[in-house]
């Protein structure tokens, strides 16, 4: 039973609390209560609670049956009072407290009232406050469970509650490695943002959720961006700096939404998923769509694997040297029977996230060995071709053997073939890369690094790994040949790679005056849509063959 648990939760706590019936007499405390009111449980069960009030002391009974009944009707739920009042003990000494209720009616259908009362140690008002957002503080860290439960008895009253939800993850979470100074330093920061009563649950390791009883959107906003705000500057805890990232996913109960908890639960886990690292994202009608968006298409990936619908287009490398195409690189498209081309920034991050994107990548990989065959019988060439590799491809333990069996298969000449991966995915885990990279140059497959520049940007990894190519991206491509910031870090990175005997891959080239700026400064491999954009295979063989 909720009541019982939330008793145990206040005992856990040391919290001080009564239980009121409906005529406004006490009819149950515990120890922490009698001892901040120097009363025996006898002397307190049985009166009415105005016996502790400093101001309602001597109301009738009447008087203490409406003033409660009246706040039922008016709260039915948790609700914090909104000023500290002044209470008496029984040695008729007066301080202030704060309280926060929780009205319920038990399985006799009979209102009751839980209090719990936090005393104030200062009468000055600013004083006052602050000692509440202390005290506030002891028992605003709950369990998943005990915030759904908070949430289900605000939604008992729609007409009366509105509230927001915020859903924080933290990326990295390297912060709670240092889990106790970050939880108070972290929280003083959200009551100084906030400026009202929140409740904070922990819900894994780098999971917090947030409630807060105020829905102005312009606020949620402002909210929002203070506490991106936090965590745009290095943290310094016991002696050390940590830098942490995270993104925020939120929703609202409204009157006019029906919900659940477990319906508010799965709108703050959706508007987390498409929102930004270092953003966030409220959750709404188009987010909704765009949910429905994607699981249309998810159903559309399985049908298209089935069918053999992910196929390979191929976006030729033009040599400045050699004044032709050289060289390729395959990429995944999918073009369903039923719905036409679907765009790789819409089911690529599907097939990540489901982790099937391996078995995709292998079938892709399949027709393209085949392809390549096929141009060495037809053509009397074996075309160089590189080929994209998916973080979780390449850390997939089934990749090498996959190789292997693929090598014998179509007779691959592995010297033909290059794998690329991103920069992020390599320095994600450096023993995993290392014998990764190291077996796949083993079998003489050539290794190209992809996006340089747009991840870690770690020199180190370049002496460290065997590396064969390194693919600029193309936003230092963009306006090279007017932005002189660009111009030296790309004629740094090329003279670095020659230096290491590292060949280079422009990407992006969309202008001439591109083209012209990278020729100047001795780059050969170029590669973007100035020369050609991915092509199916009829158009690509046309295009570099004829």
């Amino acid at each position: 039973m909720y009541i019982n648990d939330l008793i145990n939760f206040l005992n856990i706590l040391e919290l001080p609390y009564s239980i009121i019936n409906e005529q406004g007499i006490i009819i149950e405390v515990n120890e922490k209560f009698c001892e901040l009111y120097n009363y025996l449980p006898s002397e307190l069960i049985g009166a009415y609670f105005t016996k502790l009030s400093a101001e309602t002391k001597y109301l009738s009974t009447e008087e203490c049956k409406n003033i409660f009944l009246n706040s039922f009707n008016k709260y039915n739920s948790f609700f914090k009072h909104p000023e500290p009042y002044e209470v008496m003990d029984k040695n008729n000494n007066k301080f202030f407290i704060n309280t926060i209720s929780y009205d319920f009616i038990d399985e006799n259908n009979t209102k009751k009232r839980l209090s719990i009362d936090i005393q104030l140690k200062n009468t000055n008002k600013i004083e006052r406050i602050k000692e509440n957002l202390n005290n506030y503080n002891k028992y605003k860290y709950v369990s998943l469970d005990f915030l759904k439960k908070i949430i289900d008895s605000h939604l008992l009253n729609k007409d009366y509650f509105k509230f927001t939800l915020f859903n924080i993850k933290f990326i990295n979470a390297i912060i709670f490695d240092e889990k106790d100074e970050f939880l108070k330093e972290f929280y003083d920061n959200l009551v100084s943002i906030f400026e009202d009563n929140i409740t904070v649950s922990f819900i894994s390791k780098n999971r917090i959720i947030i409630f807060y009883d105020k829905i102005d959107i312009n606020k949620i906003k402002i909210i929002s961006n203070k506490i991106l705000n936090i965590f745009s500057n290095p943290f310094e805890i016991n002696n050390k700096f940590i830098k942490e990232n995270l993104k925020i996913g939120i929703t609202q109960f409204l009157d006019n939404r029906k919900y659940d908890f477990n319906s508010l639960y799965d709108e703050l886990e959706i508007a987390l998923k498409y929102s930004k690292d270092n953003g966030y994202l409220i959750f709404n009608n188009e987010v909704n769509l765009r949910l429905q968006k994607e699981i249309e298409i998810n159903s559309i990936i399985f049908d298209a694997f089935k069918n053999k619908e992910f196929i390979a287009y191929f976006q030729p490398y033009f040599s400045v040297k050699e004044n032709k195409f050289v060289y390729c690189e395959a990429l995944m498209r999918l073009i369903s029977s039923k719905y036409g081309i679907i765009s790789p920034s819409e089911f690529i991050p599907l097939l990540e996230e489901n982790r099937f994107i391996t078995m995709v990548e292998k079938q892709v990989m399949n027709n393209i060995f085949k392809k390549i065959i096929k141009w060495k019988e037809k053509y009397k060439i074996t075309f160089p071709v590189s080929i994209n590799l998916s973080p979780i491809q390449f850390n997939n333990l089934d990749l090498i053997e996959f190789l292997d069996e693929a090598i014998i298969l179509y007779e691959i000449d592995t010297t033909k073939i290059t794998f690329e991966v991103t920069e992020t995915t390599i320095m994600e885990n450096i023993e995993i890369s290392k014998f990764v990279l190291k077996n796949l140059k083993d079998k003489g497959f050539n290794i190209a690094i992809d996006d340089f520049g747009t991840g870690y940007s770690s020199l180190a990894y370049l002496n460290n790994f065997p590396i064969d190519y390194l693919k600029i991206d193309r936003s230092f491509i963009k306006n090279i040949d007017t932005n002189k910031k660009d111009q030296a870090i790309v004629e740094a990175i090329v003279n670095m790679c020659k230096a290491l005997k590292i060949k280079v891959v422009c990407e992006g080239i969309e202008t001439k005056e591109e083209f012209e700026y990278l020729k100047k400064i001795d780059v050969n491999l170029l590669q973007g849509f100035f020369f050609s954009r991915p092509l199916p295979i009829e158009a690509f063989e046309k295009k570099v063959f004829y």
